[in-house]
């Protein structure tokens, strides 16, 4: 009887509260696409993000996204994360979420710009414009 109560009441919470349900911490790693490939290095409590957005390699903190459950917020853009499954992160401006998958194509670095993004205390942000 105990049983059944607990499961009825995680069925009711899960249709009730499903962002809790499903909400995943964001996962370390390496995503991409044919066309973009960008980094995610989590150090502690500390979320940073390296990539190629346009003719801009950024290097920049990321949040929790305090208006929308389950998304957290690359600093100084308009771009979302959303961990979907441990291998899948959809990113981009809310209303253009591409889905990324984890890859082990390229190697996972940790250069100076990203090291400074893991060691500030702060905010962060730091692009870099590119040619070609």
């Amino acid at each position: 009887m105990i049983r059944r109560g607990a499961i009825a009441i995680s069925a009711i919470l899960a249709t009730l509260l499903p962002q809790v349900a499903l909400a995943l911490p964001l996962q370390a790693g390496l995503y991409g696409t044919r066309d973009r490939i960008f980094q995610v290095v989590v150090q502690g409590d500390r979320l940073c993000y390296q990539g190629l957005s346009g003719n801009r390699f950024i290097t920049a903190s990321v949040k929790r996204d305090r208006r929308n459950d389950g998304f957290y917020i690359i600093h100084e853009t308009n771009e979302r994360l959303y961990q979907q499954d441990l291998t899948t992160l959809l990113a981009g401006p809310l209303h253009e979420l591409q889905v990324y998958t984890l890859t082990t194509e390229f190697e996972n670095t940790i250069d100076s710009t990203m090291e400074s993004c893991l060691e500030s205390n702060r905010d962060f942000y730091e692009e870099v414009e590119t040619v070609g």
